[in-house]
């Protein structure tokens, strides 16, 4: 006859017991390094120091002295019209036209017959390109709210209206008109300060602020 016996359940139990605990330690473990790696510090990442940059001076359009309108040994072949200089200069600074003796408004420059590149006295703004059945080619450009000064008998033009210019910057060539026909290849450059005709020799080495 099988008999029935009664088992212990207290090993059951204890075994149960750490079972229980030891799923919570290793949940706590889990958890722990989780939350740790989550908030872990960020560390600094070594990085290679970055290299000094250059201090490089910018040159204003106020702070440049005006510069002569070509790179190579142009002489001036008429000269600009001033009542104050003498008969002599005086003759040498007007243009006949059509029978007509009119005062030189400009300075104008050539190069032994050559074409040459008209390059700008300062840095500015071009405020006008265009073209004129006598006098050819021009451009204007404006340095600050009061100086302009313009390039004209240029048989090509590298600029367009707007753009802005660096002292130097090359803005044509120089060329030919009907107005000063003699002077076969020339460049002719008119400097204007508040409106008024100036010489456009004595402006050479001078800064924007220096000229009256």
């Amino acid at each position: 006859m099988y008999m029935y016996e009664k088992k212990s359940t207290k090993g059951k139990a204890t075994a149960v017991i750490l079972m229980t605990m030891i799923l919570i330690l290793i949940s706590g473990f889990f958890i722990a390094n989780s939350t740790l790696f989550n908030n872990k510090p960020v560390l600094p990442v070594n990085q290679p120091d970055a290299v000094a940059s250059l201090h490089i001076p910018v040159v204003l359009p106020a702070d440049e002295t005006v510069a002569a309108p070509f790179a190579i040994n142009a002489k001036e072949v008429l000269h600009f019209f001033d009542k104050t200089k003498s008969e002599d200069v005086l003759s040498q600074a007007v243009t006949e036209f059509e029978g007509v003796y009119r005062p030189n408004q400009g300075l104008d420059y050539a190069y032994d017959g050559k074409v040459f590149e008209a390059t700008a006295m300062l840095g500015g703004t071009v405020t006008e390109v265009k073209e004129d059945a006598m006098f050819g080619k021009s451009v204007t450009v404006k340095t600050g709210e009061d100086l302009e000064i313009t390039y004209q008998s240029l048989s090509q033009v590298s600029v367009k209206k707007d753009q802005v210019v660096n002292q130097n910057d090359v803005l044509g060539l120089a060329g030919e008109n009907i107005y000063n026909k003699d002077l076969g290849i020339h460049l002719h450059v008119v400097v204007q300060k508040d409106g008024k005709l100036i010489d456009p020799a004595t402006v050479i080495g001078m800064k924007p602020a220096e000229i009256k």
